[in-house]
Formats: structure tokens, sequence, C-alpha cells
């Protein structure tokens, strides 16, 4: 079976390749990070390792702001051989291993630390292997990349959750994620977070929520 590489953020996991052969091998990694973003240059810094320990075997190339492939087609694009690499979320292995899909749940870790440790734990461990097995992919490691923050197009003041009622507020797809943004009090909105941006210029959404390392331009 071929395997794919995932990397997941608030849970990132990665995907990978088949063993290096005589031949050049090449790894494609796709994000839907901005290309500006700490994730977009983690990336960066893995192709520059890779080509430099195997010189003239492994070509990667990084390919951000899903300019290869949409935000949630990243992960069956592997199980099909058609991408080696990506950064995924936690919401896109819940969709075939719903037996994980607390891991999607808000506030479910206290810091940045707990998050780790717990997928470097025998948990986190068991979590690998079931989407090794069952998937056929393999989760290289888990990393954090920030707090999600509520941004709104307009000065509305939010200071309660009752406080959204009627705000259309982008969120990923997946059930975790609209339960969050129905808790919240606002009405999800399922989108590509490339669509972000012109959604909240042009009112098709009021309001999203990612790290601020995400969305900045």
């Amino acid at each position: 079976m071929r395997r794919s590489i995932i990397a997941t953020a608030v849970a990132v996991a990665a995907l990978v390749a088949p063993p290096i052969a005589p031949a050049q091998t090449e790894i494609r990694i796709s994000t839907a990070a901005p290309d500006s973003s700490p994730l977009s240059d983690a990336f960066r810094t893995i192709k520059q390792r890779m080509e430099a320990k195997f010189p003239g075997a492994v070509k990667v190339s990084v390919h951000t702001a899903s300019s290869l492939f949409r935000q949630g087609t990243e992960l069956p694009a592997m199980q099909r051989g058609n991408l080696e690499m990506a950064s995924t979320v936690t919401f896109e292995i819940d969709a075939q291993l719903p037996e994980y899909g607390a891991f999607s749940a808000a506030y479910l870790f206290r810091d940045a630390d707990h998050l780790i440790k717990t997928f470097r734990s025998d948990i986190g461990k068991e979590y690998y292997e079931a989407v090794s097995s069952k998937m056929g992919l393999v989760i290289l490691d888990t990393a954090y990349l920030g707090t999600r923050t509520v941004n709104l197009n307009n000065d509305k003041r939010i200071e309660k959750p009752s406080d959204l009622n009627g705000t259309k507020m982008r969120m990923p797809p997946g059930a975790s994620f609209q339960v969050l943004a129905k808790a919240l009090d606002s009405t999800p909105v399922s989108m590509p977070i490339t669509e972000v941006y012109l959604a909240l210029k042009t009112g098709q959404i009021d309001a999203q929520d990612n790290p601020t390392n995400m969305t900045r331009d």
C-alpha cells in the first residue's frame, strides 16, 4: 500500500511517500496556509533539509495557499497517490475515523504543552496507528499553530456568545466546527480558508476564527 504524509495543526498530521529509490523521488507538499505563515516557512525548511540530506535523490516542492489542492481535498489526494505530504487538521481525519472526533472539540486542551504532550503519549500513539492502519497515511508529528481568534468585518461589540447571534461565521467543514459555531450562537458557513478574505469583504460572511498568524497579510 502506498503511504503518504500529513501535517496537521492543532493536530497537524504528516503523510509520507514510498522509500527513496535510486531515481529522484518527488515530494509535493500542499497546505492551505498563506505563503507568509510560519507553517509555510516550516515546510520550506523541510524542503531545504531534505534536499541537503539527499542531494539529487529527492526533490521537494512546497505549494502554499491551496495552490495545488483545495483545503479539504489533500487527504483523499494522498490516499489516491496524487500527493505526498500535506498539512491537515483533525476534523479531516475525523470524517473517516469519527471515533476520534473529540480531538476537534473546543477547549479540549489546556494549552500548547498539553496538546503536544497528549499527542506524544500512548493516546497519540493509538491515534497515529489507527490513521496508519485504517487510512494508509502516516502522521509525522503534531504541531501547535496558535490560539483560534474570532475576527469580524464590523465593529460590533462582542462580550458573550449571545452577542454573536445572527453572525455568519466561516468555519472549516466538519461536524465539530459546526457545533462550535452554533455553541457560540453564530451561524456556521463552511468554506476553504483561501475564500475567507473575499467573503468577509463582500459580506458573504461576517466573521471567521483562526490563529492570527494564519490570517495576517
